[in-house]
């Protein structure tokens, strides 16, 4: 029932009418028990609300009607018209945050996109500094988390355009309801990324190269494994692969040449403690979270660097995030409290870590600066707990026959 048209199958198959017409995403079609509306879900205004339409022998009368505003999800209706959806539920969205040339905040967070709020993940910039990617998250399927669609927005005109290339965003499963897919990565084109998908036709995950506006979706050869990045020039995919999920006895951080098909392992931990790493800007580094220490090492294998050890003070370290800023100067990791999570920095060459005055009440995700060093960019997730509601005596009255 996605995109602008909603069609209804005669049971027999012998018509088929399209009973709502609307470029906004329409999902989730229930029946009334009575038979005579059909109940949507729809983000006609900007978030997912409840719609009804009334149906009369096969076709809608009227235009479609709001019900409730801000649900997440619906679950079906009773016998006695009751209808039952679900609401709150882990929620994801994207900031934008202006910044000094030490990577102090000068301003606080603000939402980059006002569409889907909570529903938004995974926001990187274009090389150019012009467009942001992010994944929006939509309509649930009846079993697993959702899925999630590609969106890019200019920065100059504040136009989103969506694309939908036939592939299933591979979703984590940390929040369940909520899709984490990878971090999107722009080839040096700026007109394709590289992400994580599973091509439905085939049912095979992989890596991904996506024409943001075409939409062709050309397969990488290599087998997706834990996190991963692109070098600058496009050439290399970079991965941290943990081997058997059995025996989390060994991590290996890869480099896969796409030219040659070549892959390479460039560092090799004894334990499944190396989990997240990002490549510098210019390629030639690459920092990592390792045995209580953050490192840096050369791009192509090497000796390693100490840059910081995990302070043991701290209540915790957020090893999943890491970046880098575009002049190289500092390293951006997160520490972790009670349900609060604040940024820091550090200098690449050492020395003492600083807080950045950006923290979030949940986990930070995909963190990146434009390439302007200017403005820092992240996801937010806030792991809330979903409700069952029950919406009783909310039918409107078919409109009057003419």
């Amino acid at each position: 029932m996605m995109g602008v048209r909603t069609p209804l199958l005669a049971a027999d198959g012998s018509r088929e009418t399209v009973v709502v017409q609307h470029p906004a995403d329409d999902h989730q079609p229930v029946w009334s028990p009575d038979g005579s509306q059909i109940h949507f879900v729809s983000n006609r205004t900007r978030n997912n609300s409840l719609w009804t339409v009334h149906i009369d022998a096969g076709s809608s009368r009227g235009s479609a009607e709001l019900i409730k505003p801000d649900i997440s999800r619906l679950v079906g209706t009773t016998r006695s018209g009751a209808l039952h959806y679900l609401s709150g539920g882990p929620t994801g969205n994207i900031y934008t945050v202006d910044v000094d040339a030490s990577v102090k905040a000068k301003t606080v967070p603000t939402m980059a996109t006002d569409r889907f709020i909570n529903s938004n993940t995974s926001p990187a910039w274009s090389p150019d500094g012009q467009y942001l990617a992010y994944y929006s998250v939509r309509a649930p399927f009846p079993d697993s988390p959702g899925w999630a669609i590609l969106v890019i927005r200019s920065l100059g005109t504040g136009e989103e355009r969506e694309n939908r290339s036939g592939l299933l965003l591979a979703a984590g499963t940390e929040f369940p309801g909520l899709p984490l897919p990878s971090p999107v990565r722009w080839f040096p084109d700026g007109r394709s990324v590289l992400m994580v998908a599973r091509d439905l036709q085939r049912n095979r995950l992989g890596y991904y190269r996506v024409d943001i506006v075409s939409g062709s979706a050309e397969p990488l050869g290599v087998k997706p494994a834990g996190t991963h990045d692109l070098s600058p020039d496009g050439k290399s995919i970079f991965y941290i692969d943990r081997g058997d999920a059995s025996a989390l006895a060994t991590s290996r951080l890869m480099r896969f040449d796409m030219d040659s098909r070549r892959e390479t392992e460039l560092k090799r931990a004894s334990s499944g403690d190396l989990r997240t790493f990002r490549l510098s800007p210019d390629g030639a580094q690459l920092a990592y979270f390792l045995s209580g220490w953050l490192e840096v090492m050369p791009a192509g294998g090497g000796e390693p660097r100490k840059v910081l050890r995990l302070p043991t003070n701290w209540d915790g370290f957020g090893r999943s995030q890491l970046a880098w800023t575009p002049d190289q100067r500092y390293l951006l990791f997160v520490t972790e409290g009670n349900k609060l999570e604040d940024l820091w920095r550090v200098p690449v060459t050492g020395g003492e870590p600083g807080r950045t005055g950006v923290s979030v009440n949940g986990f930070f995700r995909s963190l990146g600066m434009h390439p302007d060093g200017r403005r820092l960019t992240f996801g937010s997730v806030e792991d809330g707990a979903h409700e069952l509601w029950a919406l009783e005596n909310f039918l409107p009255n078919a409109p009057a026959v003419r």
